[in-house]
């Protein structure tokens, strides 16, 4: 049998790795997103309440059949500022949300992103 101690160590410890396992700090933000996943097609919108230099989180109510690794096409705008790249989805949680990690297809638009993360993270505390 295994003690309280023992198992309240070990979630510990898992949250420690899954904060680990983040690249980027998170800036909060708040903007909207429609993401089209290109297989099996399909539309799903969300919310986007933090974001960092390599992808954010879509909370959704979408129930919709995704994979890890789905690619997806997203439209996001965040702070009044409207951008567009390739992504792949890092994790589900039905019906609540989508993690996303971006893959942007010009420099030029990345370089548009990395101003947005840098203003957000002079306004504010990473989260």
């Amino acid at each position: 049998m295994m003690s309280a101690q023992f198992i309240d160590a070990s979630e510990d410890a898992l949250a420690v790795s899954r904060s680990e396992r983040r690249r980027c700090p998170r800036y909060s933000c708040h903007g909207s997103a429609e993401a089209m996943v290109l297989f099996p097609e399909f539309l799903f919108r969300g919310e986007i309440l933090d974001i960092s230099l390599k992808g954010c989180f879509l909370k959704t109510k979408s129930h919709a059949p995704m994979d890890r690794y789905s690619r997806v096409d997203l439209r996001f705008s965040v702070n009044g500022n409207q951008y567009r790249t390739l992504a792949r989805v890092m994790g589900v949680r039905s019906g609540n949300g989508v993690g996303v990690e971006f893959y942007f297809d010009s420099q030029r638009a990345e370089a548009a992103f990395r101003d947005l993360v840098r203003s957000l993270s002079l306004s504010g505390e990473a989260n």
